[in-house]
């Protein structure tokens, strides 16, 4: 019987739903060497059915209505993975997405869980680890590390507190401040805002400080969530 794996922690509704016996996993992601790793560790449990993989949106959602998984692994390294969740969630709202190699940014944690992301696997975790937030998110229950929980909680108790101006406020961004608000919206670093946009990484920092400071909020996050609801 496989132990909960070390320093983890469960989040769990009142009802959780009990183990279905075989678990059908899909991996989406769009490294060859990834694909074929997770293909081989899932593929290896006996508790586990192994729907298949893909490398991209469409062939993603394809393989879920052909195959018909019931949790799916996206790689959050892979190239636009903030839009590679929300268009999973969006096309097939029934199954449970499994989050793998988080950063554990505090923005990366918000959009991910926003999408609807039903579990949390760190680039640090075991396949041991994988395994068992494929199986607790099955189960309808997150299995992440304390740092993820802590952060969920920090985040969800932040909002809560202070929200940025309502989404029928005008705020007076320039139109730079709302090309990197947009960036920021879908989970971006600075750095790969500054690859987006071509400009240097101090340029990005620069404009981010004024948008945190014309929304009267202290964190990425909360200009994140702002911009996340004016695009609504």
């Amino acid at each position: 019987m496989m132990r909960d794996p070390p320093n983890a922690s469960w989040i769990a509704p009142a009802h959780a739903a009990p183990a279905p016996a075989s678990v059908r996993v899909a991996v989406v992601t769009d490294v060859l060497l990834y694909r074929e790793a997770l293909t081989q560790r899932l593929s290896s449990v006996d508790s586990m059915d192994f729907a298949g993989e893909a490398s991209s949106l469409e062939e993603a959602v394809d393989l879920i209505q052909t195959r018909r998984p019931s949790v799916v692994v996206v790689d959050m390294g892979s190239r636009d993975s903030v839009a590679l969740v929300r268009g999973l969630r969006a096309a097939t709202p029934e199954v449970k997405l499994v989050a793998f190699a988080v950063t554990e940014r505090e923005e990366e944690l918000m959009v991910c869980a926003e999408a609807g992301v039903n579990g949390f696997v760190t680039r640090e975790a075991s396949s041991e680890q994988l395994v068992s937030a494929v199986q607790s998110a099955a189960r309808g229950e997150l299995l992440c590390s304390p740092r993820i929980a802590a952060l969920l909680f920090e985040c969800v108790g932040t909002l809560s507190r202070r929200r940025p101006e309502g989404p029928s406020t005008t705020v007076p961004f320039s139109e730079r401040e709302r090309e990197i608000g947009i960036l920021l919206a879908e989970g971006l670093a600075n750095k790969e805002i500054a690859v987006r946009l071509r400009i240097e990484v101090a340029t990005v920092k620069n404009h981010v400080h004024g948008i945190l400071t014309k929304l009267r909020v202290t964190s990425r996050s909360e200009a994140a969530a702002y911009f996340r609801m004016r695009l609504r």
